[in-house]
């Protein structure tokens, strides 16, 4: 289910042009737990295991953790991994 939340979010997302505001809801503080996360798991979120270790690390509810995917794909921090995953490729993912 965590990987077809991650795909349908991924395939919301088309062209948008930034500046990417915040989504209702979410805060700076929460963009950055989320990085946080992404980047312990590894950079790719590509698996229900690794989806897990993001939820449980953010303890987002999934509607948020779609909405923070989506900002930051729209924003070119996310792209699409293996079918219905994604890297982080920012930070200290930018290199890895």
């Amino acid at each position: 289910m965590r990987r077809a939340l991650i795909a349908l979010s991924l395939l919301a997302l088309a062209a948008c042009a930034p500046p990417v505001p915040l989504p209702a809801g979410i805060s700076a503080a929460d963009v950055a737990l989320f990085r946080g996360a992404v980047e312990r798991a590894g950079c790719t979120v590509a698996t229900d295991a690794q989806a897990g270790k993001v939820e449980q690390a953010t303890g987002f509810a999934p509607d948020k953790l779609r909405s923070l995917t989506e900002h930051l794909a729209r924003r070119g921090e996310l792209v699409q991994a293996a079918p219905g995953g994604f890297r982080l490729s920012t930070g200290s993912c930018a290199a890895a």
